[in-house]
């Protein structure tokens, strides 16, 4: 299992790596960490790892089960006091109750 998810870890980094960046500055705030998720409706709360981030994008890997049945995920780095909007790219299971997810954010 630590073999598959490893593999998924490092295909998502591989799939970040490929999609087009954008010359947006808001984004500068978020570094690699920790940052907080949070998803409407409910208020799920989760966290989630910056894994990359390029000028106006950053993608996040987090929990599939925090993201799952959200209609809006929320991005919030911890002591910047300030939240960006994300959106599920890819996931590694069918089934939301297992697996990763990968979040972009884009200024």
């Amino acid at each position: 299992m630590l073999i598959s998810r490893l593999g998924l870890v490092l295909s998502l980094f591989a799939l970040a790596a490929s999609w087009p960046v954008r010359a947006v500055e808001q984004v500068a705030e978020i570094k690699a960490g920790v940052v907080k998720i949070i998803t409407a409706p409910g208020s799920k709360t989760g966290a989630g790892i910056v894994v990359r981030r390029d000028r106006d994008e950053a993608w996040i890997v987090t929990a599939m089960h925090v993201v799952s049945d959200a209609q809006s995920i929320s991005v919030q780095v911890p002591g910047v006091g300030k939240s960006w909007t994300a959106e599920v790219k890819e996931f590694e299971f069918d089934n939301p109750s297992q697996g990763l997810a990968l979040l972009g954010v884009t200024g």
